[in-house]
């Protein structure tokens, strides 16, 4: 079973690679990091900036490809292709 911090530290290790297998676990870890942090740059926004969605963009941005290369590998782990 792999942990929270595990998860997230192996999805920014393997930041483009799109080859390999994610665990079932890495990958859900993985979203509900994305969700926090998400939610976190929100609530943020609004405090800070109002409405703009700044922070939320770029953290959506920087956050793009790790997504998409933990999803493919999840891909692969139920041997379906990333495309």
């Amino acid at each position: 079973m792999v942990s929270f911090a595990d998860a997230i530290r192996n999805a920014f290790v393997g930041y483009a690679q799109f080859s390999g297998r994610s665990t079932r676990a890495e990958y859900w870890w993985f979203v509900l990091f994305n969700l926090l942090v998400g939610l976190a740059a929100s609530i943020i926004d609004s405090v800070i900036f109002g409405n703009q969605g700044l922070i939320s963009s770029l953290i959506s941005l920087a956050l793009l490809v790790p997504n998409i290369a933990v999803s493919v590998r999840r891909l692969h782990d139920i041997d379906k292709s990333g495309w």
